[in-house]
């Protein structure tokens, strides 16, 4: 039988120059995605995070200057990311990541 721990890692840095990599692991895999969605709920928070007005217009799209890519369907444990990068300074960013890990 095989042991998996569910990994979330949110990595992220400020145009003033904060960052971090904070990873917190799982024994179950609800859990994981609770907290994956709780962080992406934060970023797009104003009065959280710089993503929700500076990568992201009113209407939720993303702005020139910004990339952004997801893969949040939950279905069958798959890992999920969610990120927005700024083009033109890579270390201003938010990336977040459930990984499936299996335990050996």
């Amino acid at each position: 039988m095989k042991n998996y721990v569910y990994m979330v890692e949110f990595d992220w840095s400020t145009e003033d120059g904060n960052s971090d990599i904070e990873i917190q692991l799982y024994q179950n895999y609800s859990d994981a995605l609770a907290r994956f969605k709780e962080i992406i709920t934060n970023e797009l928070n104003p009065d959280m995070s710089w993503i929700a007005y500076t990568a992201f217009d009113k209407d939720s799209n993303v702005k020139i200057g910004y990339m952004f890519d997801s893969s949040t369907d939950t279905e069958g444990e798959k890992n999920l990311w969610w990120y927005v990068i700024d083009k033109k300074d890579y270390n201003f960013h938010s990336i977040i990541n459930l990984k499936k890990i299996e335990i050996l």
